[in-house]
């Protein structure tokens, strides 16, 4: 028996830097080091792995070699300025709002937003662009939905005038790729997915620093 306990007590030398290694990715990827236990732990990053499976082979479908080069796309896409013929739309559309260069105060329960410089305005105006020919074109032969859309763009900021784009993008037709990777329900935040991604890429699941000791005992809350 002797032999046995001293297997054992090997065994727990040679795992407790895997348990612990676990640990800190489980606590990277959110998880309250108050609820960290052995069960959780194991949960939070069985969960990670099984969501970059999942999104790994949703951009296969969709023409990419993996879910970090499908949002690498996605952000190069929506940081690059892409000119568009606004020829198209009504004269409203051709220039900025002056809502967007004057800002608009907090007014009771209605929050409101800094002005943005003229440069910054601009390039706000070039990067919606896009969003704004598509939406319009979608909302063909609805002219409430027109309303709103030109209603929003004189009367909300750009970033709330941007989402409201996407929304009626996303409403009006089948989701495009970019949409349904930022849209795409997994129950973590984009800042969690980015996050789960960026551990889930690496070779040797290693982390960097130290974590304080923590409490393994299983029967903790979660």
């Amino acid at each position: 028996m002797d032999g046995l306990f001293k297997k054992t007590l090997k065994d727990i030398d040679t795992y407790s830097p895997v348990f612990r290694k676990i640990g800190e990715l489980a606590v990277e990827l959110g998880l309250d080091p108050k609820h960290l236990t052995v069960y959780h732990a194991f949960m939070k990053v069985e969960t990670a792995v099984k969501q970059k499976i999942e999104l790994d082979n949703k951009s296969r479908d969709l023409g990419y070699s993996s879910a970090f080069m499908a949002l690498k796309a996605l952000s190069q896409l929506k940081n690059k300025d892409i000119i568009v013929d606004l020829s198209q739309l009504p004269e409203v559309f051709h220039k900025v709002p002056s809502i967007w260069l004057d800002g608009k105060p907090n007014r009771g329960n209605q929050k409101g937003f800094v002005r943005l410089t003229v440069a910054q305005a601009e390039r706000a105006h070039r990067v919606i662009a896009p969003l704004l020919v598509e939406s319009w074109q979608l909302a063909s032969g609805d002219e409430k939905i027109r309303d709103q859309i030109t209603r929003e763009y004189l009367s909300t900021s750009s970033q709330d005038f941007e989402s409201a784009l996407y929304k009626y993008i996303y409403d009006l037709e089948e989701v495009s790729l970019e949409e349904e990777l930022e849209r795409w329900d997994n129950g973590s935040s984009n800042r969690e997915l980015e996050m789960s991604l960026r551990i889930t890429e690496r070779g040797d699941y290693g982390v960097g620093g130290k974590m304080d000791d923590v409490d393994w005992d299983e029967d903790n809350d979660s």
